[in-house]
């Protein structure tokens, strides 16, 4: 009996949608294309602007925001990440230069894209940017509300760069897509869904989703490959009708935007009143000025000047014990944060602490929570 329960085991197994099929096809069809476009009809004249633009020779910069996917974790080596593999067919396709500017981060979303997206990728002015955070938001007004800032945020760009909204997915299907397309619907974007190309695949047993990904999230080699895929298919499906689409961009100024001029403040650009049992150290490598202490009797003071909404950028600490510290602005509590990590490793975390629908002035308190004093490293202050 219990060596047939144990084949039982393993030919269920053997079949599982989780098991990788041998020699499966993860090629893209018509189908797993129709799919992932199946929204709205965008406007294209900014598409138009930069494809015109390398069609011409000219030499153009792509730029890529989201989280580890657009970073290329689980890419071997990175240049196999759709971001990698998206210049390399730039550069064959074209006869001009390609820059690209790779914004991914693991473990950030919209809320945190938002307030480094000048920084990091802006400023750089790049023609065409990918905006990919639909893995790491989730489906609430917050999100809903970051991810709509970040958007009207590149959109406004004095260069008025095309942006493509890409959705992906986890392997439960999880994902803001239904948020994340309600806003590029908003704007008449060109949006693009791994998730609708992919999981009706898998469902049919074409192939398995670990043809397509080592873990629950991230997309193997084989899945940037159906990513780059999607947006080159796209790309050339515009340049096919680019004749027929009006070249007019229509001005974009934000509204309702939030979080319109988000930045995010380190050692330098802010005032810092009071600094007792803190040093400075440069921590993350993404977003250098950091302080660190948190330990009992260590104090932190800020001045923050023209702003309606405050957020602390921290790290979550798994190398080494965090602490707890409270926040508090103008002299009252608002949050408590906890460094101490659950998910097993060192990454910047985001946490809103303030909002006000009027712009001030205002001080920043970080005080170590009594009996849970430990490490706690500021790597900036979220303001906008």
């Amino acid at each position: 009996m219990r060596f047939l329960l144990i084949l039982s085991l393993i030919l269920c197994l053997a079949v599982s949608p989780l098991t990788a099929l041998a020699g499966a096809d993860t090629s893209l069809t018509d189908e797993m294309y129709a799919r992932a476009i199946s929204f709205p009809e965008p406007e294209l004249a900014r598409l138009k602007k930069v494809l015109t633009k390398a069609l011409g020779g000219e030499d153009v910069t792509l730029g890529v925001i989201g989280g580890s996917i657009t970073e290329g974790s689980s890419a071997t080596p990175k240049s196999n990440s759709y971001a990698g593999r998206l210049k390399t067919w730039w550069a064959d396709r074209f006869d001009g230069n390609v820059k690209l500017i790779n914004a991914g981060i693991s473990g950030t979303d919209s809320y945190l894209g938002v307030h480094r997206a000048y920084s990091q990728l802006l400023k750089y002015e790049p023609d065409l940017v990918i905006v990919e955070f639909s893995v790491n938001d989730w489906g609430n007004e917050f999100f809903k509300t970051s991810y709509d800032s970040l958007v009207q945020t590149v959109l406004a760009q004095p260069n008025q760069p095309a942006v493509i909204l890409l959705f992906m997915t986890m392997e439960s299907g999880n994902s803001a897509v239904n948020q994340h397309s309600a806003v590029g619907a908003k704007y008449r974007l060109p949006m693009i869904s791994y998730k609708n190309a992919v999981l009706p695949e898998i469902k049919s047993g074409r192939f398995a989703w670990r043809d397509i990904s080592p873990d629950n999230i991230h997309p193997n080699n084989e899945g940037h490959a159906i990513v780059c895929d999607l947006i080159t298919r796209y790309l050339e499906d515009v340049i096919a009708k680019l004749d027929s689409i009006d070249g007019e961009i229509a001005p974009f100024t934000p509204a309702q935007c939030k979080y319109e001029g988000a930045r995010i403040l380190s050692r330098g650009s802010v005032k810092t009143d009071v600094m007792e049992k803190y040093y400075y150290k440069d921590f993350h490598p993404r977003f250098a000025g950091n302080w660190m202490g948190g330990q009992r009797g260590s104090r932190l003071v800020f001045t923050v000047e023209d702003c309606r909404n405050i957020g602390i950028l921290y790290e979550k600490l798994a190398t080494r014990p965090g602490g707890c510290v409270d926040i508090y602005i103008d002299g009252k509590w608002t949050a408590t944060l906890n460094s101490a990590d659950a998910d097993g490793w060192d990454h910047a975390y985001p946490q809103e602490v303030y909002t006000s629908a009027e712009v001030g002035t205002h001080t920043v308190e970080i005080l170590p929570t009594e009996g849970k004093e430990g490490n706690f490293i500021l790597l900036g202050l979220m303001v906008s």
